[in-house]
């Protein structure tokens, strides 16, 4: 069960490399919108997954899309995210820096 939720995160991850391909003919930007939609989602997969490294890695890539949108709240629900991975994997002060970066989103 724990390998269709992480096969199911790389699709996802996948996709949001799809949305930031530019090309000549189709798209003239990069979808940074939906590239951070499917980052999460993946991140997601990998959490039930229990594949939390790859998880961290998904969420902060999101946050990171999402800020180029300037969509403040989901960068920081990614950042909380990202922290409870960490805390899942031991990193406490990855966690505290993640946490603290959610806090600066949020207020």
């Amino acid at each position: 069960m724990e390998q269709h939720h992480i096969s199911e995160g790389l699709k996802e991850r996948k996709a949001a490399e799809a949305c930031l391909k530019t090309s000549f003919f189709g798209n003239w930007k990069p979808d940074n919108d939906s590239a951070a939609h499917h980052h999460e989602k993946a991140g997601q997969h990998f959490k039930l997954g229990k594949s939390y490294t790859e998880a961290l890695t998904s969420y902060v890539e999101a946050a990171k899309y999402y800020n180029a949108c300037r969509v403040l709240y989901s960068v920081g629900k990614c950042h909380e995210a990202a922290a409870a991975c960490a805390n899942e994997l031991g990193r406490f002060e990855d966690a505290h820096s993640h946490l603290e970066r959610a806090g600066d989103f949020y207020t």
